[in-house]
């Protein structure tokens, strides 16, 4: 369906999405709702535009695997939300954990290296989401 280098699109809207949630998650330290959607409804327009087989039994596994972890209290809501809106994004799960392995690990070490317990998510996201959305261009 998509005759361009989806990689190239796919890169621009993840900047599109995540420069609004980057600059409100830094200036409030929270990220809204419509934050969300916006990066949920941009997955899910480009899983529909890059066209092939959509990975319908990974996407719902994500969904269950991320509630369960709210249930259970391991991790808290808003973190089960942006693990949720950013499936559509990624067509195989390899990519989708190393996106958050290295999100997760760079929202750590930001916490560790300025001495606090309420960082921002956004920014580790946006560098992990350039490093897996960047390198795909690459390769």
């Amino acid at each position: 369906m998509f005759d361009g280098n989806f990689e190239l699109v796919r890169l621009a809207a993840f900047l599109g999405v995540m420069v609004p949630a980057l600059v409100d998650n830094i200036r409030t330290g929270q990220l809204p709702n419509w934050s969300m959607g916006l990066i949920l409804v941009a997955g899910i327009v480009l899983a529909f535009v890059q066209g092939g087989e959509v990975p319908w039994l990974f996407w719902i596994a994500g969904v269950v695997v991320g509630l369960a972890l709210f249930v259970t209290r391991v991790v808290p809501a808003g973190v089960v939300k942006f693990l949720i809106a950013f499936l559509p994004w990624f067509f195989d799960p390899s990519a989708f954990l190393i996106f958050f392995t290295v999100g997760f690990l760079a929202t750590v070490l930001y916490g560790k290296v300025a001495g606090r317990t309420d960082i921002p998510i956004a920014p580790g996201f946006f560098v992990a989401g350039l490093g897996v959305f960047g390198m795909s261009l690459l390769g």
